[in-house]
């Protein structure tokens, strides 16, 4: 959940001279978080306002109303999807058949409405009275998940989960929602899909073992998907599928025994009946003949309880980010009280923020590179699009201590500006995306490395309830500083730049301030 505290803001004050106003009372710039159901979600129209000149710019934004509270997602919005970014009009684009023309099937009062309700997070600035967001993501229930064993897979690629006693009663269907690549099948088995729009990252391996080695869902019946080979997952003594092994040759930690010349490194794991796994998506309706209310989960992330790690210091390996937050430093507000700790202003030192970052590799024999992802500049510049500049913010050696695998960092007084929309993990010695030519396995995948959006940012926080100066509302969010937002960025797949926000979510600082940005 994003850490967001309200805090507070300066007023000026309405001044009366001779019997006459000189100005109205200017509305403070204040923060908001707003979480719950989406209630109405429309792309703008020209009677928006001057932010709005072309509704059908593929840039354009939209209103979303959330809680009784209604917000404009500005103009070159990115909106986080569990899976991938879509800009406001992708996702009325992307809409389900059911929906109805010029609505996204996701709001409460779009007719017909969606068979179960979802949830957007917004985090901006009140400006000039309007709710201005900065941030948003989309999800159908944030933090749903749930857990259980395999019990079957079938012919579809349809995942039976439930307890270890079978009880088809209580047990759930689950399917990965995965759609079909130019391969014909999807990046982690039979090519499938609800909501395209709530996928699963097909870049970054979302299906994994608690390793992070990718994992995918085996044909039942020819053909067979050679990207996901039963080779690759052994049987041990007792005849049963090993959950602790090393797809190599030689150990990587002592009680996860390899494999041999049987496995193959540069293919997916499968994954097997009686695995223990936790998975999150969103719940679909799928009425048959004998169940008119038969639904199944779409599964955008799965994570299994298998040990699967790689060789020493071979490639290919894998690597997955857990969690990653960044403080969102700036300057500070003259005249609040704000707090001085991490991402904050120090009196007379430098500015510091905080940075976490949790992990997993399949081979803990090497170092965990972390970077953080800055756009190049200027977005003007064609060549730029699509390109980033690596910033390394840490080197991590995996803990020589259970669980086997983990990388994690806490660092609460260093210069980590300015936040960036995400993050990269990579084994060291592993050139990855930097490479002119990545290197790829697992049906795909860019071996050895992780990108994943920054899940939390800490922004500015105030001291005092209340607000004794003059207002309550809190420390504006300072956006100027998340450069992707204040200055844009060019998006590889985007065919021109997104531009700052507009209109923009004004922390009262002005949108060119963040120093750190290039």
């Amino acid at each position: 959940m994003k850490r967001f505290t309200l805090v507070k803001l300066i007023v000026v004050l309405l001044l009366i001279k001779s019997g006459f106003a000189v100005a109205a009372d200017p509305v403070p710039t204040t923060p908001f978080n707003v979480i719950g159901y989406i209630q109405q979600f429309r792309m703008c129209q020209t009677g928006d306002g001057t932010w709005c000149a072309n509704p059908d710019d593929p840039r354009a934004g939209a209103i979303m109303k959330i809680n009784g509270i209604t917000v404009i997602i500005p103009k070159n919005s990115y909106i986080v999807m569990p899976g991938s970014y879509l800009k406001p009009k992708d996702i009325f684009d992307k809409k389900i058949p059911t929906a109805s023309a010029g609505q996204s099937g996701l709001a409460l009062e779009d007719m017909p409405p969606p068979a179960f309700p979802y949830v957007a997070d917004l985090i901006g600035n009140i400006v000039d009275g309007d709710y201005i967001a900065g941030l948003a993501s989309i999800t159908q229930i944030p933090l749903q998940t749930a857990s259980g064993f395999i019990k079957s897979i079938s012919s579809a690629g349809e995942l039976l989960i439930g307890p270890a006693l079978d009880n088809p009663a209580v047990s759930a269907r689950v399917r990965l929602n995965d759609p079909k690549l130019g391969s014909g099948t999807g990046r982690y088995g039979m090519a499938q899909t609800a909501d395209e729009r709530f996928k699963a990252d097909q870049d970054n391996p979302t299906i994994h073992a608690a390793t992070g080695y990718p994992l995918c869902v085996p044909s039942a019946t020819p053909p067979i998907n050679t990207e996901c080979p039963l080779s690759n997952r052994p049987n041990g003594a007792d005849g049963k599928p090993l959950r602790r092994f090393t797809v190599g040759t030689t150990f990587a930690v002592s009680d996860a025994p390899p494999c041999g010349s049987a496995c193959d490194a540069s293919k997916m794991v499968p994954l097997a009946v009686d695995d223990y796994v936790t998975y999150t998506g969103i719940l679909v309706k799928a009425p048959s003949p004998t169940d008119p209310d038969a639904t199944y989960i779409s599964v955008s992330a799965l994570e299994a309880d298998l040990g699967i790690y790689t060789d020493k210091g071979k490639n290919p390996a894998y690597v997955f980010i857990e969690e990653a937050l960044l403080g969102s430093g700036g300057a500070a507000f003259p005249g609040l009280d704000q707090e001085t700790g991490p991402g904050k202003v120090i009196p007379g030192q430098t500015l510091v923020t905080r940075f976490r970052i949790v992990g997993f590799t399949t081979d803990p024999s090497r170092n965990v590179d972390v970077f953080a992802l800055d756009a190049r500049m200027p977005i003007s510049d064609s060549s730029n699009q699509g390109k980033f500049t690596e910033r390394l913010l840490a080197s991590i050696a995996p803990e020589p201590i259970a669980p086997m695998g983990r990388f994690r960092i806490t660092v609460d007084q260093q210069v980590f500006v300015p936040p960036t929309r995400e993050i990269r993990a990579r084994i060291n010695g592993i050139a990855g995306s930097s490479a002119p030519a990545p290197q790829t396995a697992a049906n795909g995948l860019i071996f050895g490395e992780y990108t994943a959006p920054v899940a939390e940012y800490i922004f500015p926080e105030g001291r005092v309830f209340g607000g004794k100066k003059p207002l309550p509302g809190g420390v504006p969010a300072n956006f100027e500083d998340l450069c992707f937002l204040s200055r844009g960025w060019w998006p590889e797949d985007e065919a021109a730049a997104l531009e700052p926000l507009d209109p923009w979510p004004s922390s009262g600082h002005d949108r060119l301030s963040g120093v750190f940005c290039n």
